[in-house]
């Protein structure tokens, strides 16, 4: 997704708190200048300071913010703390450890801004750009028409799920579809299965009309996209990022 290349990291930041999202996944929240700024779906290069963390990758990564920009002085980022010796070491981190930032970057941004119809196919870290669009969503009370179809194996794998629950309730132009390979709750919004074409059609009634999102692992963002392009949908209407 992204290209760890040579990086100045000039803001520093302070890790604040850490909490488990999801099975696995961690959301670690930092506090920054009020100064600083980002958009919903840009990413920033973090680095660790800690002379202690050695690693062969280098001691900086890139990771999408998390939060809405409108939280001032507040960073949001997501990870899997099995997945990467950085993650792991960030998780043994204690509150107050200091860390350095890049300027924001990216431009996924531009997407979620000019679409007024957005249909979003996420799975995995992939909600991470999501959920910082949808907060935005819900703080400026857009008037956007939003479907998001969230996939994971079953609901402890689903990061934020509960919140993505609540911000469909209080939004009548936002449509969630989590899809679970397998799961046993009765919450007759669940859908079990993966996501295809049959389904996107249920949900998608005029989909020329719509710009697709599709953030996930490579294996989905493919298969969608392939179901989408079989279906007409235009490659001008449609942007993807692997995770």
């Amino acid at each position: 997704m992204f290209s760890f290349m040579q990086n100045v990291n000039k803001h520093e930041i302070l890790l604040t708190n850490k909490n488990p999202v999801s099975e696995n996944t961690v959301l670690f929240r930092f506090s920054c200048n009020e100064n600083y700024s980002f958009k919903a779906g840009q990413y920033a290069f973090f680095t660790i300071a800690n002379k202690e963390y050695s690693d062969e990758k280098g001691n900086t990564r890139a990771f999408s913010f998390a939060n809405s920009p409108l939280n001032k002085g507040t960073i949001e980022i997501c990870a899997r703390v099995n997945k990467s010796k950085f993650s792991a070491f960030l998780y043994t981190m204690n509150p107050g450890s200091i860390l350095y930032l890049s300027d924001a970057k990216g431009d996924l941004h531009k997407f979620f801004e000019y679409s007024d119809k957005l249909v979003i196919f996420s799975g995995g870290l992939g909600i991470t750009p999501v959920r910082s669009f949808l907060q935005d969503y819900h703080l400026i009370n857009s008037h956007k028409s939003v479907v998001l179809f969230y996939a994971n194996k079953n609901p402890s794998k689903a990061a934020f799920l509960d919140e993505l629950l609540h911000l469909n309730r209080l939004n009548v132009n936002l449509n969630f579809i989590p899809v679970f390979e397998s799961h046993s709750s009765d919450n007759p919004d669940f859908v079990k299965g993966k996501i295809e074409a049959e389904l996107i059609s249920k949900h998608v009634s005029e989909p020329e009309l719509y710009n697709f999102l599709i953030l996930g692992p490579p294996e989905m963002v493919n298969k969608v996209e392939s179901d989408l392009r079989n279906s007409g949908i235009q490659e001008k209407n449609i942007y993807t990022e692997k995770y």
